[in-house]
C-alpha cells in the first residue's frame, strides 16, 4: 500500500468555507497503520461538488466501517455516528469493537461516548435496525455476529444476541472457515439477513426489535451457489427484494423476500464485469441510488463500477454500462444525499473520486474531482442540519 498522506489534493479542495447550513458531511474510515490515522472529514456541497477537507476527525485502529444512525433516533438530541475498530487479538492483541461518536454538525467534529466488544475478532460490517435502537455487527475473522442495544445516551448496552457461525465451502484459501461481511435488517425490521463469505449461506433471523433477539426462521439458511462468497446485501426500498454481491465469483443475485416468513428465492444472477477477463475475484461493494430505479456494483480487480438498471415489477436488473473509478481497487462508494453524486474509494491509490450522476439515467458522468485519503474503506454522508 502507499503512504501518501491525506491532503494531498488533485482538485476542488481549497474551496471557500462552506457554511453548514447547505453542506452535508462526509466522514471516511479507513484502514491505519500505513500513512492513515483513522476517521477522515469533509464539507460536501452537492451544488458544485466541492470537498473541503476537515482533515483527520478520530483517531483509532482500522475503523473500516462506519453507520450513520438513523435521524429518526435522535439519541441525546443529536446525530451519532458509529464505526468498527478491525482488530483481532492473534494479530493486534485486541479484540474487535464498536464505538458510538456524537457529531458536531457545524465543525464536523466527533466526540467519542463510549465503546465496547464486537464479541469476536475484525469486525467489518456494522449496520442498525429501522428504529437505531439496536447495532448488528458481523465479525469476519471469528466468524461471529452480535447484536448491541444503542442507548439513548448513545453508550451500548449488554449484547442482546452473539451467534457463532459454522462451516466451510468449495475455494481452498478464502472458503475454510465461516467469514460473516454483513449483517443487517430487512426494511419491516421483521428479519435479519447475514451474509457469510466463508460458508456461501445467508443466515435468516426472526428479529424482535422489542427486545433485540433474534432467533432462526424457517427456513434459517439460504444456499448461494458454490464459490460465490456473499460479501453485502443491499434491500429494495420497498423490502420485495435483496440484492447480494458475491466478492470471489463477481455476481449480483436478486433475491425476492417473502415479508411474513423471511424466505428467500433466487430470480437472477449477473455478472459485475465481462466475463471472460480470466482475474481473480474482488467483488466489493453495491447500492441502490436514491431513487431506487439503479443499482451500482464494483469490482476492485478490474476498477470499475456497473450499472444497473432495476425492473420496478420483478427487481432484476440490467446492466447499463461500466465506469472506471480513475483509480484502483474501488472497495467502497457512496452516492450523496441529493442522488446526483458518487464518490468512489479507491484503497489500493489511496484516493476518492468524485463524479456526477445523471438522476434519471443513473449514468456517471467524467471525473469531477480526486483527493488523497489513505486505504478508505467506507463512506457515511451526514446530510445538512
Amino acid at each position: 500500500m502507499s503512504t501518501a498522506v491525506i491532503g494531498k489534493a488533485f482538485a476542488n479542495t481549497r474551496a471557500p468555507f462552506v457554511s453548514s447550513a447547505n453542506a452535508s458531511i462526509l466522514y471516511v474510515g479507513t484502514y491505519t497503520g500505513h500513512g492513515s490515522k483513522g476517521i477522515y472529514g469533509f464539507r460536501f456541497t452537492a451544488t458544485n461538488g466541492d470537498l473541503q477537507s476537515l482533515g483527520l476527525i478520530a483517531e483509532v485502529i482500522n475503523p473500516s466501517a462506519l453507520a450513520l444512525v438513523p435521524s429518526t433516533a435522535q439519541h441525546g438530541g443529536g446525530r451519532r455516528l458509529l464505526a468498527v475498530r478491525e482488530t483481532s487479538k492473534e494479530a493486534d492483541g485486541l479484540g474487535g469493537a464498536v464505538l458510538s461518536y456524537l457529531i458536531d454538525q457545524s465543525s464536523g467534529s466527533l466526540e467519542l461516548v463510549d465503546q465496547a466488544l464486537s464479541h469476536g475478532d475484525g469486525p467489518c460490517s456494522i449496520s442498525l435496525d429501522e428504529s437505531g435502537r439496536y447495532v448488528f455487527v458481523a465479525n469476519f475473522w471469528s466468524g461471529s455476529v452480535a447484536v448491541l442495544p444503542l442507548m439513548a445516551n448513545g453508550r451500548f448496552g449488554v449484547s442482546s444476541a452473539v451467534v457463532q457461525n459454522h462451516g466451510h465451502s468449495i475455494h481452498p484459501q478464502r472458503q475454510r472457515e465461516p467469514h460473516p461481511h454483513a449483517f443487517r435488517t430487512t426494511p419491516n425490521n421483521h428479519f435479519a439477513v447475514v451474509a457469510d463469505l466463508g460458508t456461501d449461506k445467508l443466515s435468516i433471523y426472526r428479529f424482535d426489535s422489542s427486545t433485540g433477539h433474534i432467533a432462526p426462521a424457517s427456513p434459517a439458511f439460504f444456499q448461494t451457489k458454490a464459490g460465490s462468497g456473499p460479501r453485502h446485501l443491499a434491500f429494495s426500498h420497498d423490502g420485495r427484494f435483496l440484492y447480494v454481491i458475491h466478492e470471489i465469483d463477481c455476481t449480483v443475485s436478486v433475491i425476492s423476500v417473502d415479508e411474513s416468513d423471511g424466505s428467500l428465492k433466487l430470480l437472477q444472477t449477473v455478472p459485475t464485469m465481462d466475463e471472460g477477463l480470466n482475474q481473480p475475484g474482488d467483488a466489493a461493494e453495491l447500492l441502490l441510488h436514491t431513487n431506487g430505479r439503479f443499482l451500482y456494483a464494483s469490482t476492485r480487480q478490474t476498477s470499475t463500477i456497473r450499472l444497473f438498471q432495476i425492473d420496478g415489477t420483478s427487481g432484476k436488473l440490467t446492466p447499463v454500462r461500466d465506469f472506471s473509478t480513475a483509480g484502483q481497487s474501488p472497495a467502497v462508494f457512496s452516492i450523496d444525499p441529493s442522488g446526483r453524486w458518487l464518490i468512489a474509494g479507491n484503497q489500493n491509490s489511496n484516493d476518492l473520486a468524485l463524479f456526477p450522476i445523471e438522476y434519471s439515467t443513473g449514468i456517471l458522468g467524467k471525473l469531477h474531482s480526486s483527493i488523497s485519503v489513505n486505504t478508505p474503506s467506507s463512506l457515511v454522508f451526514v446530510p445538512a442540519s
